[in-house]
């Protein structure tokens, strides 16, 4: 379905099927325009669109490794704010499932190092922000063109 590099398969693919097929991802329900890109609830999240042609239901497409977490009054203006539900110790990383009330299912982050994961006491409930850089974000159409026909 899409060829090209490893890195770009990766961190840039062109369908939620590649997407899913190589790694994990966090998908998130958008409406996208040429000017910005918002959340069920109408709050803008961080995506470069790049020109987005697409219909204006999307999906956003972030990996758990480019989710930045930390306390509340570190977060920037416009992060994600949400609650830990599930935290996964895994040797070198640490894998964080957060609640969060501006979408469906929980949005995974990868922490890495010891020294960022006891910065923070990623414990259940504990109130947290995330957010991603804008060029972390991939906005992927809802509907592939095969399945459309």
């Amino acid at each position: 379905q899409q060829i090209g590099s490893p890195s770009e398969i990766y961190y840039k693919p062109r369908s939620r099927f590649v997407a899913d097929f190589i790694g994990e991802s966090n998908f998130l329900p958008v409406r996208a325009d040429s000017q910005s890109v918002r959340l069920a609830d109408g709050r803008a999240v961080p995506c470069t669109q790049n020109g987005w042609k697409g219909g204006a239901e999307a999906a956003l497409m972030v990996r758990p490794e480019s989710v930045q977490l930390h306390a509340p009054a570190a977060a920037p203006p416009g992060a994600l704010r949400g609650r830990i539900v599930q935290t996964s110790f895994l040797g070198s990383q640490t894998r964080v499932a957060v609640a969060c009330e501006a979408v469906d299912d929980p949005v995974t982050a990868a922490q890495f190092g010891r020294e960022r994961i006891a910065a923070l006491d990623l414990t259940p409930d504990r109130e947290v922000a995330l957010w991603w850089d804008a060029d972390d974000a991939v906005l992927l159409p809802v509907k592939s063109t095969e399945e459309e026909g």
